[in-house]
């Protein structure tokens, strides 16, 4: 209806003036008599307000149009210019659920090594090698822009990869202290459960994974509202 509207706006304008204007001339017998010589003058006197009204209105509307139209304008440029973060925004989620899944399978490792039947040598096995998981999904340069981006009030992902580093050197530490046989000591085993609690105590990262999805989804909804 707007568009229909803005495209004949201007006909329908030309049309009203052009019928008022010559209702006023052909139609001054109807109204005056040979006695009111400036009945004429009068009678467009009186209607040329409604013809400012009029003439007021279409330019009030045509310069809503434009105002329109360069708020429209404007909005793509920013959206053109905001196109790699608005991409970045859309890839969060699987960004995140990598992440996530990655660290749940290092805590179930922790809670859980006796029913799942892990010796020690298995269970520090498992530690490093989702311990390099993580630190591949951290180092992704998609996952340091998301920080920047959508998770600057937690910023703490360059803390979480330097506890990792310290965590894999301890865990690698506790593999060569295990002896062929398998057999472990109390004090390493003492140890192991120190290893576990420090894992459990990450769980910090769960902020920086919710953090990022709320960050991300507040952007996308920015872009998608109407203008």
């Amino acid at each position: 209806m707007r568009e229909i509207w803005d495209r004949y706006i201007s006909a329908i304008a030309i049309v009203v003036l052009s019928g008022v204007t010559y209702a006023s001339i052909v139609g001054r017998e109807a109204f005056c008599s040979s006695e009111q010589e400036h009945c004429l003058r009068e009678w467009i006197s009186a209607t040329s307000g409604w013809f400012a009204v009029f003439a007021a209105f279409v330019t009030i509307l045509y310069l809503a149009r434009q105002i329109d139209d360069a708020n429209t304008q404007h909005r793509e440029a920013l959206r053109a210019d905001a196109e790699p973060k608005l991409l970045l925004a859309q890839r969060v989620d699987t960004l995140i659920d990598g992440l996530e899944h990655a660290y749940a399978q290092l805590l179930t490792v922790a809670k859980n090594h006796q029913q799942i039947g892990l010796n020690p040598t298995q269970e520090l096995s498992r530690y490093e090698g989702l311990i390099n998981t993580l630190k591949v999904i951290i180092d992704n340069p998609d996952m340091r822009d998301v920080e920047r981006a959508f998770a600057q009030r937690w910023a703490g992902l360059y803390a979480f990869r330097g506890a990792l580093d310290v965590l894999q050197q301890r865990t690698q530490d506790l593999r060569s202290q295990i002896g062929e046989d398998g057999q472990i000591s109390p004090q390493l085993m003492i140890a192991v459960e120190n290893l576990r609690s420090k894992f459990l105590k990450l769980d910090a990262i769960a902020d920086f994974c919710r953090i990022a999805r709320e960050g991300a989804t507040m952007y996308l909804r920015r872009w998608d509202a109407p203008a």
